[in-house]
């Protein structure tokens, strides 16, 4: 273990949470990607597992967000993203499972089948679809819908932030720090010297970053870019931060003296071009690479990118061990909601989907 000293009292019980996740996720050795690169160091944290029947790191979030919902008294919850955002679709799903109306204002971007999928399942679990072609019309659109369903609904709609990253949200990967820090005493793995993540919203690695630190740990957070400079920055990741600091200090003091690990994070911006929901072709030899030796698929805007950061640092020798966080879900969807889904996507949506 790290000589840091973890947050005595560091618990989350002061914020409500549902329960939607199998914890903990299971860290594993890539046995075919250590043989690939020669070594024995490599490991992956497995959120794509996190949860039935939709999962990946916005499951984590979505425990707090969504307890913070009902805590408010709604009754419909309103986020957005890109058309294919996994958040989307992970709040749409968790929405209703947890009884609350979900309205999803999507955004465009290039098409692939994964977009598709992610489409077709919003509206197989009832959410209302709005299409916006750019965050422009973001402001307004809520607004616009905050006023509509307040009116129709009698309750103000629960506004969740693109990705979840809120400091309500970032809660669930606090307590991700702190489930690594269990697996590492309970022998799952060495302490890593560096985890990968991708940084989209930033709320996955500044809840990871507060987390880590809390719990003790020395490991380096590297934070790779999947979303434009402007929406993913060490500025914003560092006010973002912060805010998750203040509401933990607010319920514990102890946590007043991470505000100094902000800086900690590593951005890595090697693996975003060409843009967002494309990627180069050493983000698509990574994919290729996890597929191949150890059966795992990844997507080509989030963890593929991170992936191929991971797999560069091995390559060049990088001191281990390397831990990469998969926040893909990887459960199948099933053929007969993909069909309902494709019943009901509106007319503006359907140029994503193959015919």
């Amino acid at each position: 273990m790290s000589p840091l000293t973890a947050i005595p009292n560091a618990d989350l019980r002061h914020f409500p949470r549902l329960s939607f996740a199998a914890l903990p996720t299971p860290v594993e050795r890539l046995s075919g990607l250590c043989a690939h690169f020669k070594r024995d160091d490599l490991f992956i944290k497995r959120d794509d597992i996190s949860a039935s029947p939709y999962g990946g790191n916005k499951v984590r979030k979505l425990e707090f967000i969504l307890a913070d919902a009902k805590r408010c008294g709604a009754v419909r919850v309103i986020t957005s993203g890109a058309a294919g955002s996994n958040h989307a679709l992970a709040t749409a799903l968790y929405a209703k499972k947890t009884g609350l109306s979900a309205t999803l204002i999507l955004f465009d971007q290039p098409p692939s089948s994964e977009v598709a999928e992610n489409l077709l399942m919003d509206a197989a679990a009832g959410a209302e679809l709005v299409y916006r072609s750019g965050y422009d019309a973001y402001d307004q659109t809520v607004a616009s819908l905050r006023r509509h369903y307040n009116s129709s609904e009698g309750v103000d709609p629960f506004i969740i932030p693109p990705g979840g990253s809120s400091p309500v949200g970032a809660l669930g990967f606090v307590q991700a720090g702190f489930e690594l820090r269990g697996q590492i005493e309970r022998g799952v793995l060495p302490e890593p010297k560096a985890v990968y993540a991708p940084l989209g919203t930033m709320g996955t690695a500044a809840g990871l970053m507060a987390g880590l630190r809390a719990a003790g740990l020395a490991t380096r957070l590297v934070g790779v870019r999947v979303t434009p400079a402007a929406l993913a920055d060490p500025e914003k990741f560092a006010l973002l931060y912060g805010r998750i600091i203040d509401l933990l200090t607010a319920s514990e003091p102890g946590f007043r003296d991470l505000h100094r690990a902000a800086a900690d994070i590593a951005l890595c911006n090697d693996f975003y071009e060409p843009g967002y929901g494309l990627a180069s072709a050493a983000v698509n030899d990574a994919v290729t690479l996890l597929r191949e030796t150890d059966g795992i698929i990844l997507d080509h805007t989030y963890t593929g990118k991170a992936f191929a950061a991971l797999c560069a640092d091995a390559a060049h020798g990088a001191e281990g061990p390397l831990l990469f966080w998969n926040t893909k879900n990887s459960h199948p969807f099933a053929p007969s909601l993909l069909a309902e889904g494709r019943d009901r996507l509106p007319a503006e949506f359907r140029r994503f989907i193959r015919p």
